[in-house]
């Protein structure tokens, strides 16, 4: 791990980094390497520090008072070493994924939980257009339901307008489903403004567990295309996003769209990534499972 990385940590842990820095440094964590490693080695380090501190009745500092002397080699000074270590404590207890332990409706809702950025310009809501499946039954309407979710929570605080369409899209797609009170509440937010926050959390976890893996595929999805929009890498490195990438996870569902998540997966991960090229798919692919 270089300076650079050590000091963003800690930063982190200080509270002293942007909201957007703090995701992208759990997103490049939960994609493992070496980083992750280090990271785990450090969150040893905290443990074995926090035994000995307590059984002395010692109250820890974040780091020591006095300067550290200039190193040949940069290494890591302790209390980086802590800082970083508090971070994974953090983000393991936050439920975001790493390798090996699979995916679930918990790591897409972590997704809505990051910062509303707004729509990027260029990106067409609703690709699949209103008379292509719009509130039919099956797997389709379940994508579009994600899709629309993804949609109140990054338009929220940007574009009230487009929020509250989005969320009449979410209610009108929930109704007659067991599942009025929350379509009650995404009507509520269509009749006003929408906060800057979205929705409740918890009317959210509900929506999507009432969609089911479609509808964790239908936020991804449109995530995704936001994403690819900005063109950030980081997003695409995510666990969730590996899994799902690879035909795993919530897209297990659309087995014969492997290929084309594979592809997709590839144009990211060319050096460059080929953005217009994972644009147009990405576009199409939610075209076609919201259809």
């Amino acid at each position: 791990m270089d300076a650079s990385k050590a000091e963003r940590l800690a930063a982190l842990l200080d509270g002293n980094c942007t909201e957007r820095e703090r995701q992208e440094l759990l997103a490049e964590l939960a994609a493992g390497g070496d980083d992750l490693e280090v990271f785990a080695d450090a969150a040893a380090v905290l443990h074995e520090h926090e035994e000995e501190e307590a059984a002395a009745g010692v109250i820890p500092l974040h780091r020591p008072v006095r300067e550290q002397p200039p190193r040949p080699r940069w290494k890591p000074p302790r209390w980086a070493k802590l800082a970083v270590a508090a971070g994974l404590v953090a983000l393991i207890g936050g439920g975001l994924l790493w390798r090996g332990r699979g995916t679930g409706a918990g790591d897409v809702l972590a997704l809505l939980e990051q910062p509303a950025l707004g729509v990027p310009a260029g990106v067409r809501l609703k690709p699949w257009g209103a008379s292509r499946g719009d509130g039919e039954a099956g797997k389709g309407r379940d994508v579009q339901l994600g899709a629309r979710l993804a949609d109140v929570e990054q338009l929220a605080g940007h574009d009230n307008q487009a929020a509250s369409a989005a969320a009449r899209d979410v209610a009108r797609l929930l109704r007659g489903r067991h599942a009025d009170p929350v379509a009650r509440q995404y009507g509520d937010l269509a009749s006003g403004i929408v906060p800057p926050g979205g929705a409740d959390p918890e009317f959210t976890r509900r929506a999507i567990e009432l969609g089911g893996k479609a509808a964790e595929t239908g936020v991804w999805m449109e995530m995704a295309r936001f994403a690819a929009a900005r063109e950030d890498s980081v997003f695409f490195r995510s666990s969730l996003s590996l899994d799902i990438l690879n035909g795993k996870g919530p897209a297990s569902v659309f087995e014969t769209e492997r290929a084309e998540l594979r592809r997709i997966g590839e144009m990211v991960g060319s050096e460059p990534p080929r953005w217009a090229e994972v644009r147009t798919a990405l576009d199409s692919l939610l075209r076609r499972l919201a259809s």
